[in-house]
């Protein structure tokens, strides 16, 4: 750590794995991240699925942080959260916005907008019970009608929502009362209070979405813990703390995402002490990253997955022999060294530790290229 202007190193490591799509690893319903940090550091990051929230520290901590510099490598393209596709946009996101619940790295759902849920004994029915005196960044107050008017525009198919398949068990929201909606689904759907922590359903601010229609992607306005002040394209998205926001207030005043393309020039950026944190840093460069005594290296587990899909309605896929041979014929290990500079991990399963519904695939397919040649003989290959 760096006394006025340390900077830390957090690369997370990927989780790499070849499987077939008999066995899915789609965006599910959870979010990395989180704001329950009590000390001050500043990171470089490399991955894409660590929240930033959980890098800005949150209670209470000893000293205020007037700003924090963050160098990232594409400018967003929206802020509107039921519009954004990629982990860096939900993160920036997700400082602006709230969502109803928040899962916790051990699994378990924190209350945020919502205090409380029921399903009905069928599991067609869900109930929400939202906090009560929350209101969004402009003053509007966070009630059951915006919420329905959010899960409106969510479920229109005239509008632009490319995560609407993780919603689509939801067929209406009805307002109960000003404090209570319930979600009629389509379908039972289990783990539905996992999908109500997703960045997708967080509340949009009724008076904004009337003010700038579908303008409002750029002028974004929730109820988080911060409210975007400037967004200059190609160059910088600057947030600013909420002070009406209803839970604990950030220890840090401002955020500065600065939109530096060139990795090279960003980790030079973290070196100069120009940022306090790098979005994504060449693995190839960490071990040397590891070495400046002002960077602070973390290890931390990823929800990230980087695996070879093989197509098993295919005539040649069809055969399970070619396709455990081709999971026996994969070095995971060397690509782990080799290429991502031991910044991954070889998976086990096919998701992430962290995520609900984790469970270690049996059996292993460890390196064997001469079990490949044997299966693949044995299925004519």
């Amino acid at each position: 750590m760096r006394n006025k202007g340390d900077r830390c190193l957090k690369p997370v490591p990927t989780r790499l794995i070849l499987h077939s799509d008999e066995t899915e690893n789609g965006p599910g319903g959870m979010e990395p991240g989180g704001r329950n940090m009590n000390s001050w550091s500043r990171r470089l990051i490399l991955g894409v699925t660590l929240s930033l929230a959980l890098m800005i520290p949150w209670g209470a901590a000893k000293a205020q942080i007037k700003n924090l510099n963050i160098g990232i490598g594409i400018d967003a393209d929206t802020l509107n959260p039921q519009e954004q596709t990629t982990t860096l946009i939900q993160n920036i996101c997700d400082l602006i916005f709230d969502t109803f619940f928040f899962v916790k790295p051990d699994g378990k759902l924190e209350p945020r907008l919502a205090t409380e849920y029921k399903p009905s004994p069928d599991g067609l029915t869900w109930t929400l019970k939202l906090r009560q005196g929350v209101k969004f960044s402009d003053g509007t107050p966070l009630d059951a009608k915006a919420v329905k008017l959010s899960f409106d525009r969510a479920l229109d198919p005239k509008l632009k929502v490319p995560l609407r398949f993780a919603i689509t068990m939801v067929q209406e929201c009805v307002v109960l009362d000003d404090h209570t909606v319930q979600l009629k689904l389509k379908y039972p759907f289990a783990p539905l209070d996992q999908t109500l922590a997703m960045t997708l359903v967080a509340p949009i601010s009724p008076a904004a979405i009337e003010k700038y229609g579908e303008d409002v992607r750029q002028h974004p306005v929730g109820a988080g813990p911060y409210v975007l002040k400037e967004w200059v394209k190609g160059d910088r998205i600057v947030l600013v703390r909420n002070e009406s926001y209803w839970g604990p207030k950030p220890t840090v005043e401002q955020l500065t995402f600065k939109v530096v393309p060139e990795v090279a020039t960003r980790e030079a950026m973290l070196r100069a002490g120009q940022l306090d944190i790098c979005y994504k840093p060449s693995p190839a460069n960490v071990a040397a990253l590891k070495t400046d005594p002002a960077i602070k290296v973390e290890m931390p587990l990823s929800t990230r997955t980087i695996f070879m899909a093989l197509r098993g309605d295919r005539p040649l896929m069809k055969n399970k022999l070619v396709r455990q041979a081709l999971n026996y014929a994969v070095d995971k290990k060397a690509i782990v060294k080799k290429i991502l500079f031991d910044t991954a991990e070889p998976m086990d399963g096919t998701v992430s530790p962290i995520l609900f519904g984790y469970a270690k695939m049996e059996p292993q397919y460890d390196y064997n290229p001469e079990k490949a040649k044997e299966l693949l003989k044995k299925a004519n290959w």
